[in-house]
Parts: C-alpha cells; sequence; structure tokens
C-alpha cells in the first residue's frame, strides 16, 4: 500500500489533507473542505502531469463527517499508472481545480 499527500492548501482552496492511498484493488482519495456536504467534485487524473481526463465525481460528502469526501478508484493496468490527481467542485455552471495531488515514487 502507498500513501502520499498534497502540496499545503492555500487559504482561497479551503481543502485539506488531500492524500491518496494505493491498495491492490482501488486507488482511495481522500480529502477536507470547508464547503457544504451536498458540494459535487470531479477528479481527474494523469500519467504524465499533463494530459488529465476526468475519472470519476463524488456527489456529496461522508454521512459521518460532512467535511470529509471519498472517491474509490478501482485498480486496473490503465489505474495503476495514474501519478497525479486534481480536484475541481462544482461553482455555479462551472467546475472550478481546488486541489493538486502527487503521487510519490
Amino acid at each position: 500500500m502507498t500513501t502520499g499527500f498534497a502540496q499545503p492548501p492555500t487559504t482561497e482552496s479551503l481543502i485539506s489533507n488531500f492524500t491518496y492511498t494505493y491498495t491492490v484493488k482501488a486507488v482511495l482519495l481522500t480529502w477536507e473542505a470547508n464547503y457544504p456536504r451536498e458540494s459535487s467534485w470531479r477528479i481527474m487524473a494523469s500519467a504524465d502531469g499533463k494530459k488529465y481526463k476526468s475519472v470519476g465525481q463524488v456527489w456529496g460528502s461522508n454521512p459521518r463527517n460532512p467535511h470529509n469526501f471519498i472517491f474509490r478508484l478501482k485498480m486496473t493496468k490503465a489505474a495503476d499508472s495514474l501519478q497525479y490527481f486534481q480536484l475541481y467542485r462544482k461553482e455555479d455552471s462551472h467546475w472550478v481545480q481546488k486541489g493538486n495531488c502527487i503521487k510519490s515514487k
């Protein structure tokens, strides 16, 4: 299992503890945010840090902790090659980047 941490959050991002965990079965991304529990998030991923693609969305927070968000990506050969992750939050009618996470090598 490999675990990594994002760069320190900035005050405008309001994202903290953006981490990933690689297991045999999945990549698990978790983060905390000072946004309402109904927040919608898009997760983007890249193997090279240049070309990103959407790998999924989160439509709300953890019911037990309203500021804790979780995304699970099933492990495949393609998922195993992902090194970079970005978080986007839906604000009004557009997506705004809120966080970055880079896998340690």
